[in-house]
């Protein structure tokens, strides 16, 4: 159902660790080192469904709920207590967000959790969500998000709330379908979009659906820059020099941000479910549990 409909997953990710995968990748790929190094270290064994990985001056928030890092409470506690971590980081810092799953980066709500959780559990993950995109809209710590997959529904808001966003330009979509599954969109996320992309383009996004492949994405605003799967990593730092005195003066940082943003940030926070968001997330949804 919904989002599950949609993307609901053939084959599991492959997982593998250590340099000897690295290593053969490399020799039968042909990818670059540096970034299948860098990579081997994401996809490992390890079982958080969100981790943290430091390299210099770079925190590196990694998804790993695999294999569609969707958005229920305990994705939500676990991004948040990593964020907690990076915020306390040195002066100077970076974050870059990534997937390990190269399918996925995330595919939005977690609607089974929702459908089967009661009213107040629906319309408080939605709550939580939005008071997740307003940290970020703030965050002290410049934020670049490196989209190597799918960024569908509220997948496309948490991206679109960091600082910087690279897509992987020849595979992966962004979208927000809600309407192409009955639902509505809380105020507040739709905000969280319209501040930074022009409100034309996120008309014809929200009316129809579309799925918007990475060309398209970039020229709508969407991403910054596009950057083949072997060079993500390598696009993303190419850009941290740009981002290094937002990285020092963190105050003033924030400010600006707070500024520039304000609008969106107090509809996340203040207005997070209109009427008939809340009417749909309590009664509507719950009604669907006999799919399930």
């Amino acid at each position: 159902f919904l989002m599950d409909f949609f993307f609901s997953s053939r084959r599991r990710h492959t997982r593998c660790s250590g340099v000897s995968w690295a290593r053969r990748c490399v020799q039968e790929t042909g990818i670059n080192a540096e970034y299948m190094g860098i990579m081997s270290v994401f996809q490992t064994d390890r079982k958080e469904p969100v981790f943290l990985v430091k390299e210099d001056n770079i925190y590196y928030l990694v998804l790993n709920d695999l294999p569609q890092n969707q958005f229920n409470a305990e994705f939500l506690n676990q991004i948040n207590k990593n964020l907690d971590e990076v915020e306390k980081a040195p002066t100077g810092t970076i974050m870059i967000t990534v997937s390990t799953h190269d399918k996925n980066f995330s595919t939005g709500l977690d609607v089974k959790y929702l459908i089967a959780g009661s009213g107040d559990l629906r319309e408080q993950l939605l709550i939580d969500l939005q008071k997740l995109l307003a940290r970020l809209l703030k965050f002290p710590k410049p934020s670049i998000a490196i989209i190597n997959g799918h960024a569908i529904g509220a997948g496309l808001m948490f991206v679109m709330c960091h600082d910087y966003r690279i897509m992987r330009e020849d595979k992966g979509f962004v979208s927000l379908p809600e309407i192409l599954l009955g639902m509505p969109i809380p105020p507040g996320m739709l905000a969280s979009v319209l501040g930074k992309v022009p409100k034309h383009i996120v008309k014809n996004m929200v009316f129809t659906g579309q799925y918007i492949d990475g060309q398209t994405a970039l020229r709508y605003g969407l991403v910054d820059k596009l950057a083949k799967n072997e060079d993500l990593i390598k696009a993303a730092k190419e850009i941290i020099p740009s981002f290094s005195y937002a990285a020092k003066f963190t105050d003033a940082f924030v400010q600006i941000k707070s500024q520039m943003f304000e609008f969106e940030y107090n509809k996340l926070i203040n207005e997070p479910l209109d009427a008939y968001t809340s009417h749909f997330a309590r009664h509507i949804l719950g009604k669907q549990k006999a799919k399930l």
